[in-house]
């Protein structure tokens, strides 16, 4: 019983720090979308980020339809997409 306890621990932790990696990575990828660092990311901005985004889904991600994203609306949509790209694009 200590074995699976301390396997269950494990991974406990490890999602855990695996979920902070995470969301640092997109806090990252905000940041590297943020080409003028207004700290915003225009439709532009995006493409840099998602590639195939198209304007209805850019809409779709802005909540607050102001036109841009902010972080969390950019977290939403690259979680929307299951994708972080921006790490290998050049920003």
């Amino acid at each position: 019983m200590n074995k699976l306890a301390l396997l269950a621990a494990a991974a406990i932790t490890a999602a855990t720090f695996g979920s902070v990696a995470m969301a640092q990575d997109m806090e990252t990828a905000f940041v590297n979308a943020d080409g003028n660092k207004d700290k915003v990311v225009s439709y532009d901005e995006a493409q840099g980020a998602v590639s195939t985004l198209t304007p209805d889904q850019f809409a779709t991600a802005d909540a607050d339809a102001d036109g841009t994203l902010d972080e969390g609306e950019f977290i939403g949509l690259l979680t929307l997409f299951g994708t972080n790209d921006s790490s290998s694009s050049a920003m």
